[in-house]
């Protein structure tokens, strides 16, 4: 549930980052937009690390080192979230830089679990199509670091939207296959009765 609440989260963050984007018509005004874009996405990296730590607590500590790179990049993840937050010199350019990197870390892990995934050859593809997704968007917001705050907070918001929707569509998978694997063990138990 606490990754549904994410994704929503993180979808309503890149909506408000399109928002704040369109609002960018005064030079005035800009500043400020630049600052509270760059603190909800902050605020968006801690609560990515916080929930990832929550995760793993749930699943048990005795699976810590086959998670030690998910969690490393938690760490990381929260890391950037601190900086951005407290750097007072913090850009958006700095931003685009930290999630392209992020993005692009994202993007080979998909293509590692789809390398080891076993399961329908539709879902394989699907797990490396959000991987080169996400490791195009790594590209695109490196290009654009270098162009004018707008166009970064653009790509921004929707590299948000995209994570918040993968992760709801991986909760949908999850709880589709958790209700099929629950509805087949109440029929086997129904036979073996």
């Amino acid at each position: 549930m606490l990754v549904a609440a994410h994704g929503i989260a993180t979808i309503c963050v890149g909506a408000a980052l399109l928002y704040i984007r369109a609002t960018m018509t005064n030079a005035v005004f800009d500043l400020f937009d630049c600052m509270v874009a760059l603190i909800l996405v902050a605020a968006s990296l801690l609560f990515s690390a916080l929930l990832d730590w929550a995760f793993v607590g749930d699943i048990g500590l005795h699976r810590f080192r086959e998670l030690r790179s998910y969690l490393l990049l938690s760490l990381i993840c929260a890391g950037g979230g601190l900086f951005f937050a407290l750097y007072p010199k913090a850009s958006i350019q700095m931003l685009c830089y930290f999630v392209a990197a992020y993005a692009l870390l994202l993007g080979i892990g998909k293509f590692r679990l789809a390398q080891s995934w076993k399961s329908a050859r539709l879902e394989k593809i699907l797990i490396y199509l959000l991987g080169a997704i996400a490791v195009s968007f790594s590209g695109v917001l490196v290009s654009v670091s270098a162009e004018d705050e707008t166009v970064g907070i653009t790509v921004l918001g929707v590299y948000c939207i995209f994570v918040g929707a993968q992760m709801l569509l991986s909760i949908a998978y999850l709880y589709r296959h958790g209700s099929t694997h629950r509805s087949n063990i109440s029929e086997q138990k129904h036979l073996h009765a």
